[in-house]
């Protein structure tokens, strides 16, 4: 076993002391984990002010003498470690010290821990509905879209986030593991998001083996992709087919930076107790690795002389071309942050309401048109990216705008709410009241008004806004005896010769139409005509 230590150095601090100087306040409260198969991390405190600093030892089991690991400064009261083996106990034990002499305190500990094992990748997991579908919906037809909320109503237990890698061979769809190597996933999607994998290339391969990306540009140089610090290992899941891990130098089990690989099989065996243990940070999903395995299949070239890491790179064409040409070579053209569901929508009467996926991915929504009176179950369904689904469903009843609009009065007797009655005996049927708003049980003026203006006839008029199932048309005639003739229609819009101003009110407009031609010296009449299957 051979143990590393991060993020200090271990030393022996010299300083001169009075000789009669008492041992120092022995530290306490000594904490030993083991996060992963291989780091080792271990606390204290520190019970002393004028410590030269701690020594620690450790050994491999309960039983065995212990070793001294070395010593840290003083006031330092955490140490992490890396390089230890799996299914494997230690025990720490720490104490303080002053120079000169050096004069020690009594043992803390030991503190005991047993390193873990790899795991299996976890199991794939079908979607899961994690809440209620939306509550049915009543709607008028004709009426403006409605958009509904999706958020959370699915869940992928398997994969909490996922990128695509587009290649020159097909995607490759990558499913994270963040629960198990939090900071390697971090660090994968930083540079991902900072667009470094755009543009590279997969630079190695061993069929059989791993082929190997993310450091190299597809340029006529093959250019290097910037790094930033080195992210700590974090080996837990074991490196089998289909897995991706980070690449790192031998020797340095702390050393990967933007490298990547994808486990064409498994590797256990070789990866799992190499160099403190390659950490798996995500996993191929649905196909991807047909495209993995397409890669690893085309010829290899040795590009050595224009860089000495591309000893072993795949090239396309038949036959390969052997001198260097990015445009040749398995290039990743772009790399994004998608969703792991993929929502899809459908109704089981398209005539009477749509359903479409609206939104983002993060705040998914329900946009449902109604068109038609009836009812129609719509139907959710989210697919994984291992083309797992599950579906929910919803209701909607749409209702025709006059019938909704009858049933919201207080009208005695059924036939009263006909389209053709007139309860108020107003001269305006209820079909009428319906189209330009006004009280169908009330007598009231006359909500539509002739005039005229600069020596052209208008009618000033109410038209409500949702109108399907009725036709309101404006007629013109020279005789009261017609005959009449049809100039516009509520379906033709507003954007007509015939209408000269509009006002928005919400549930309806304040219309003028007005006829083109001047009024003289022929008599025109205007009229509406308002209709109903």
């Amino acid at each position: 076993m051979r143990l590393f230590i991060l993020s200090c150095a271990l030393l022996f601090v010299l300083g001169a002391l009075p000789a009669w100087a008492a041992p120092p306040a022995a530290p306490s409260n000594v904490i030993l984990i083991a996060p992963y198969v291989s780091t080792l991390k271990l606390s204290w405190q520190d019970n002393s002010n004028d410590e030269t600093g701690f020594e620690i030892s450790y050994r491999a089991g309960t039983s065995a003498t212990f070793s001294s690991l070395g010593t840290v400064p003083a006031n330092r009261t955490t140490l992490d470690l890396n390089g230890a083996n799996p299914l494997t106990t230690y025990q720490f034990r720490i104490r303080s010290y002053l120079n000169p002499g050096p004069e020690y305190s009594t043992y803390a500990g030991p503190a005991t821990v047993t390193t873990p094992d790899f795991i299996n990748p976890p199991a794939l997991l079908a979607p899961l509905v994690a809440a209620p579908p939306p509550a049915p919906q009543s709607l008028i037809a004709g009426s403006t879209a409605i958009s509904l909320s999706l958020a959370g109503l699915f869940s992928d237990p398997d994969v909490a986030s996922a990128a695509r890698l587009t290649t020159d061979l097909g995607n490759l769809d990558f499913a994270f593991y963040p629960d198990s190597a939090p900071l390697t996933t971090a660090n994968f999607l930083a540079y991902l998001n900072r667009g470094d994998f755009a543009n590279t290339i997969f630079h190695r391969s061993v069929p059989g083996f791993i082929i190997q990306a993310g450091a190299f540009r597809a340029d006529a140089t093959a250019s290097a992709v910037p790094t930033t610090p080195a992210v700590v290992n974090e080996p837990s899941i074991t490196n089998a087919r289909g897995t991706i891990a980070m690449a790192k130098l031998g020797g340095n089990p702390d050393s990967a930076t933007n490298q990547f690989f994808i486990n064409l099989a498994d590797n256990a065996a070789n990866l799992n107790n190499q160099n403190g243990g390659f950490t798996v940070f995500a996993r191929i999903a649905g196909n991807g690795m047909t495209v993995a395995d397409a890669i690893a299949g085309l010829p290899l070239r040795d590009y050595r002389t224009l860089n000495g890491a591309l000893t072993d790179t795949p090239v396309r064409g038949t036959p390969p071309p052997p001198a260097y040409d990015p445009s040749t070579l398995v290039r990743i053209n772009n790399a994004a942050v998608i969703a792991p569901l993929a929502l899809t929508s459908s109704s089981s009467a398209p005539a009477i309401t749509t359903a479409a996926i609206t939104g983002t991915d993060q705040a998914p929504t329900v946009a449902l048109t109604p068109l038609n009176s009836g009812s129609a179950t719509i139907t959710l369904t989210a697919t994984d990216l291992d083309h797992q689904s599950v579906s929910t469903t919803f209701s909607v009843t749409v209702q025709d705008a006059y019938d909704l609009w009858a049933t919201q009065q207080s009208f005695a007797l059924p036939a009263e709410g006909f389209p053709t009655a007139d309860p108020d005996q107003d001269s305006s049927s209820n079909l009428i009241e319906f189209a330009l708003p006004s009280p169908p049980l009330a007598a009231s003026p006359n909500s539509v008004v002739p005039g005229l203006a600069a020596n052209h006839l208008t009618l000033t008029f109410p038209l409500r806004s949702s109108l399907t199932g009725t036709t309101v048309t404006l007629q013109s005639a020279a005789s009261l005896d017609g005959p009449w003739t049809d100039r516009w229609s509520a379906a033709d819009g507003f954007n007509h010769p015939w209408i000269a101003t509009t006002e928005d009110r919400g549930t309806h407009r304040i219309v003028t139409a007005q006829d083109p031609d001047p009024l003289d010296p022929a008599r025109r009449f205007l009229r509406l005509k308002v209709t109903r299957p």
